[in-house]
């Protein structure tokens, strides 16, 4: 099924908690704390300079020519901002980890207000592709996309203080799987051998055995994307070149999902990006509780959380012509609409026929 299929035991709440007077955020999930951007500091856009000491980080430079000050991270950590001397660039898992694909636009929570999203964020994490060290990803915030920009690009800045987050670690279960030691997820170690579209993705995935198995949501399958490498996934897995369907449907085009690249592509590998649903993809099976799924359940029609006779009666009356809300976020066979599958599977659900 898709993700929202899957509950979620692994945030606290609240999550995220605003501190130092509105000029921070800390995820209690991660522990890291994030820069809130001010009216002041929320329009400047940045170049990287690559740091001379292989050790460190790279940094962002402002571009205007004459104003070098306060705004850069250098500039946030002279002056104490929010009472903390330790901000740097965030990793490219770090400042995924922000993205909130259950909102519009901005792709982000709410607590992280205000943001800009004419253009991507930059991250400390550099790309190991056809540029090399020239190129970093990025994040950006319009609907979540994880791309890359060569470091002398005018990108955003949002920086973080805390412990950097370590990199995800694999080991094989078996021959035939893989398993991730920091969250427990089972993956297929060979992934299918034939390209799909998304609906066929998910019904492959719920038709292997042993049972429990699904397709990853996009957050899962960027997990064992590995940043440090070119091809950028873990060593682990075995890869046939492709993109790779997730089972999460884009919050802004529901007939369309997000994907991972992992083609070896010297432009592109490790990106992540959406495409629609009839799209031909590779796929990589899970198995395991969902990391972090959003909100709303395949079939859940009136998005109250819950598949039930009320998301049948409201899909009913869409097929009669009645005008009711209803979110094509949930429908079930990936033409982004609302119609007989949807009632069918919903009244499945309702009447204990399907489990979600």
């Amino acid at each position: 099924g898709q993700d929202a299929q899957y509950p979620s035991e692994n945030n606290p709440v609240p999550r995220f908690e605003v501190i130092a007077n509105g000029l921070a955020v800390k995820d209690n999930a991660t522990e890291l704390t994030w820069e809130i951007k001010t009216s002041e500091n929320l329009a400047g856009r940045y170049s990287i300079k690559p740091d001379t000491d292989p050790d460190k980080p790279d940094k962002p430079v402002k571009l205007l020519p004459d104003d070098y000050i306060n705004n850069d991270i250098d500039g946030l950590n002279k002056s104490n901002f929010a009472g903390i001397s330790t901000w740097r660039l965030p990793t490219v898992d770090e400042l995924s980890s922000i993205v909130n694909l259950g909102a519009k636009i901005p792709a982000i929570y709410s607590e992280f207000a205000p943001v800009n999203t004419d253009y991507s964020y930059w991250t400390g994490t550099t790309y190991k592709g056809e540029y090399g060290a020239s190129s970093a990803w990025t994040v950006n915030f319009n609907i979540g996309e994880v791309g890359t920009n060569n470091k002398t690009g005018a990108i955003y800045v949002r920086a973080v203080s805390g412990s950097e987050t370590p990199a995800r670690s694999f080991k094989p279960d078996n021959a035939d799987t893989v398993k991730d030691n920091n969250t427990g997820l089972i993956w297929q170690k060979t992934p299918s051998a034939v390209k799909m579209t998304w609906k066929d993705a998910l019904a492959y995935c719920e038709s292997l055995t042993p049972g429990g198995w699904r397709l990853p949501n996009r957050e899962e399958l960027r997990s064992i994307v590995n940043y440090a490498i070119f091809p950028a996934i873990n060593s682990n897995f075995n890869v046939l070149l492709g993109k790779y369907w997730s089972s999460t449907t884009n919050d802004k085009s529901a007939a369309q999902a997000w994907n991972v690249d992992f083609t070896g592509d010297l432009y592109s590998d490790g990106t992540v990006t959406t495409a629609g649903k009839t799209t031909l993809y590779y796929v990589r099976a899970v198995r395991g509780k969902s990391l972090d799924p959003p909100a709303f359940s395949l079939g859940d029609i009136n998005h109250d959380t819950k598949v039930d006779l009320a998301d049948v009666i409201d899909g009913l009356r869409v097929l009669d012509g009645i005008s009711v809300t209803v979110y094509t976020d949930t429908e079930v066979n990936g033409d982004g609409k609302i119609g007989y599958e949807e009632v069918i599977y919903a009244l499945q659900v309702a009447a204990g026929l399907r489990t979600q």
